[in-house]
């Protein structure tokens, strides 16, 4: 193969990688065009789902708190103070889900950093609290 050949060669090869590069670029495209399609449809179903799940834990959780802080218990077992730290982080659980909620109907950015800043963190450590009371309920036992 001569020198004149060799550089012909070499410039196609680099056109055909470039090329195969640029297909397969739009190829991903594509794929995370088509991966945003299940979230969009998700978002809806998740603002109903934690609506509903934040109003009734809302009611429910007042209604539970009520009765084990406004009443007098004359016997407190140790599961009963438990109870009492697990009603309050599902309470506060409830308390922080409207950001959440806020967060996938909005595209806000300064909503996002919000719920990155505070909702995400009181959500998670609510979330990781109340399942140490469970924990603790169970050893418990």
């Amino acid at each position: 193969m001569t020198l004149q050949g060799y550089k012909t060669t070499m410039a196609a090869n680099s056109l055909n990688t470039a090329l195969n590069d640029s297909t397969a670029s739009n190829t991903t495209n594509k794929t995370q065009d088509s991966l945003c399609l299940p979230e969009v449809l998700a978002r809806p179903f998740f603002i109903v789902s934690y609506s509903t799940v934040c109003f009734v834990c809302l009611a429910l959780n007042t209604i539970t708190m009520r009765v084990y802080y406004c009443t007098s218990l004359k016997f407190q077992s140790s599961v009963t103070v438990y109870l009492k730290n697990l009603a309050a982080a599902d309470f506060f659980l409830c308390l922080v889900l409207p950001l959440r909620i806020a967060n996938y109907a909005n595209k806000s950015t300064a909503l996002q950093h919000i719920y990155c800043n505070f909702g995400a963190a009181g959500f998670y450590l609510n979330m990781y609290a109340s399942i140490l009371f469970m924990d603790y309920i169970a050893a418990n036992r």
